[in-house]
């Protein structure tokens, strides 16, 4: 996967985030976050927690793999990235965006092509567009607080 646009973070939301060693390209020079997938020992062992929290934008993100493991109390939540199923989608559950970028093989995987966000952020809107492995935008949205 090539991106040829501007972007300043990278989220990886599993399965194995050990493969952007191998494409070092996409993480230089960028801030960084990841969450353990079902398949490293850190999610096996719960040697790390499931799930980070931060703030980008004045936005409050949480990033988890599997969606079952986003804790109950998200008063102070406003976007869950999250991974597991492939399924790229976007839905609001009360007054939480939920964000599921897909995946990034390149082949279908579980009946979906492959696929990622890019996200741009304001403090009072963010655009959310849906991109296939080529680049090519496939849906958009914006979502304001």
């Amino acid at each position: 996967m090539t991106l040829d646009v501007n972007y300043e973070v990278v989220f990886h939301l599993g399965d194995y985030f050990g493969d952007l060693d191998e494409n070092y390209d996409l993480i230089e020079n960028k801030k960084y976050y990841h969450v353990p997938g079902i398949i490293t020992l850190d999610y096996l062992s719960r040697n790390k927690f499931p799930w980070i929290k931060f703030e980008l934008e004045g936005w409050k993100f949480l990033l988890v793999h599997d969606r079952n493991n986003v804790p109950n109390d998200l008063e102070d939540v406003n976007i869950v990235c999250f991974g597991h199923t492939h399924k790229p989608e976007l839905y609001k559950e009360q007054n939480t965006i939920f964000i599921n970028p897909g995946h990034s093989k390149k082949t279908y995987d579980r009946g979906f092509t492959a696929s990622h966000i890019m996200l741009d952020l304001s403090p009072k809107e963010a655009i959310v567009e849906f991109l296939t492995y080529e680049g090519d935008v496939f849906n958009r949205i914006n979502v304001t607080k």
